[in-house]
């Protein structure tokens, strides 16, 4: 897949993660006797499958276990990554310093950006199956054996470290759910997963070259614009439509009086939109792309003219205004190439981009 993409997927995948609700993964503790032996309750709530398992009673587990990725569709990836989205916003919600945590957020996040890096194929899921009371076994540097932990911390009851216990519990239950979830996306539905995956790829590329260029005050706005469909969205789609505002373009202008001159002229897009739809055999391809800006113009002489433009494919643009030209108004007909595509390097930009989020 295009380098540039991946990066900005896994980029706006973990921006979205960051940002997504947190709801409530861990399971209910209400069960739990405080006077019971810590390993013994901790044994019971993954006899009783409470941990991930068809027990678990929290409504995300519940919703989770229910899922099945077995009908492979876009929804489908979509959701799946809605609902990493959710274990990742409530694993960073858990106790900073507690046993397991840190690793579990630095997983969480690497697998999010292997997700959208690597080959879906070859990515190994048995990285996150539990041995029993341990976490990433076999991994010196990740592996969790919580019986040890809480034998040290809380050896009689649970009451002695109530939290801990709490939050032992939460993220072995995170890694079991994220498990879950990666056997469905990944065991069941991977070659649905590349394919879509790809389609997005298709999507990126054909946006960074069909749309119209965008200067950085647009980008700026658009991305603000496009930010609750970039919070929301684990696998995210680019738009389908921009918006424009003082636009700088060049246009050769035909004026009407004066014996139908034909002169270079400065247009301005004051505000306008472009949008178009995702056609084509791959699904990734704009179709039907068209747009329209309110404009104004000049030729360096006379007045300024002020009309619409329309924009149609591979970025020409015609456009038509009223001017007063010797004391009458005329009409004039333009002809315009967008000049952000001329001006702006779109891939030098977009590079730009990653490269100051990867150093944040």
């Amino acid at each position: 897949m295009n380098r540039s993409f991946l990066c900005v997927l896994a980029v706006l995948l973990l921006a979205g993660a960051a940002r997504a609700e947190a709801a409530s993964v861990c399971p209910d503790f209400d069960q739990v006797d405080p006077g019971s032996d810590s390993i013994g309750a901790f044994d019971d709530l993954l006899g009783q499958a409470s941990m991930g398992g068809q027990g678990c009673d929290s409504d995300f587990c519940k919703a989770l276990t229910a899922w099945e990725a077995a009908e492979p569709s876009a929804k489908k990836v979509e959701e799946a990554g809605e609902f990493m989205d959710t274990l990742r916003a409530s694993a960073l919600a858990l106790p900073a310093g507690s046993p397991g945590v840190a690793i579990l957020q630095r997983h969480l996040v690497e697998w999010q950006q292997l997700l959208a890096r690597a080959d879906v194929l070859t990515l190994p899921t048995a990285v996150w199956a539990p041995a029993n009371f341990v976490l990433f076994p076999n991994r010196p540097d990740d592996e969790i054996d919580f019986e040890q932990v809480l034998e040290q911390q809380c050896p009689d009851s649970v009451g002695e470290c109530e939290a801990l216990f709490k939050t032992s519990a939460c993220v072995y239950t995170h890694a079991v759910l994220q498990r879950r979830l990666l056997l469905e996306l990944l065991e069941e539905n991977r070659k649905e997963t590349v394919d879509y995956l790809q389609q997005l790829n298709g999507r990126w590329t054909a946006f960074n070259s069909g749309g119209r260029g965008l200067f950085p005050w647009e980008l700026a706005f658009n991305n603000l614009v496009n930010r609750k469909q970039f919070s929301q969205r684990g696998f995210v789609e680019p738009p389908q439509h921009q918006i424009a505002f003082l636009h700088p373009s060049v246009a050769l202008e035909y004026q009407d009086a004066g014996g139908g001159d034909l002169e270079e002229a400065l247009v301005l897009e004051l505000g306008g939109f472009y949008r178009w739809r995702w056609g084509g055999d791959d699904g990734a391809q704009m179709v039907r792309p068209f747009g329209v800006s309110a404009i104004a113009s000049w030729t360096g002489s006379g007045d300024p003219g002020y009309g619409l433009m329309v924009h149609l494919p591979k970025n020409w643009s015609l456009g038509v205004t009223r001017r007063d030209f010797n004391g009458e108004d005329e009409t004039t007909y333009l002809l315009s190439v967008d000049l952000g595509k001329l001006l702006v390097d779109q891939r030098k930009l977009r590079q730009s981009l990653i490269d100051k989020i990867d150093a944040l």
